[in-house]
């Protein structure tokens, strides 16, 4: 897996953040509301960023075999999942930040969970989000199905 085609997206996310800590410098002029879009813009981009690399960094590990997934029931955010804690983490943290809308978990079911929302790539990082979660089958048996609306997670 190679970094480079991933520049462009993260040099653009790079931007906006030092854009809006410029902003916020000289915040005279801002009203609450826009300090608050600002830093949230900020917020986001670095968890972002930062969960980019947490999942690359654990594609690379998994493929040269220094890390080895194990199967457990991981609870994130109410909902019990039988995976590798790791992978259960990013997998949910990935439908929070593809996700356009805020998701609505649909009840889950004993072996199964299915996130709505609106769930199309916009980037190249958000493509890799999609793929991890693709791939997560192959890391610990998790299946993902998703369409533009749902994402579902079975185990």
């Amino acid at each position: 897996m190679e970094l480079g085609k991933y520049k462009h997206d993260l040099n653009s996310f790079i931007f906006k953040m030092e854009a809006s800590a410029q902003l916020l410098q000289e915040p005279e002029g801002l009203s609450s509301d826009d300090i608050k879009l600002i830093s949230d813009i900020i917020l986001n981009n670095t968890r972002m960023i930062k969960l980019f690399f947490d999942c690359f960094t654990l594609f690379e590990k998994i493929e040269k075999g220094e890390y080895v997934p194990k199967k457990k029931n991981v609870t994130v955010d109410e909902i019990t999942i039988n995976g590798d804690p790791k992978i259960v983490e990013y997998v949910i943290n990935i439908i929070k930040v593809v996700n356009k809308n805020p998701a609505i978990v649909v009840e889950p079911f004993k072996n199964k969970v299915i996130f709505q929302g609106k769930f199309k790539p916009e980037n190249q990082i958000e493509k890799f989000f999609i793929e991890f979660l693709e791939k997560s089958l192959l890391f610990n048996g998790l299946q993902v199905s998703i369409s533009e609306d749902e994402i579902v997670l079975v185990w």
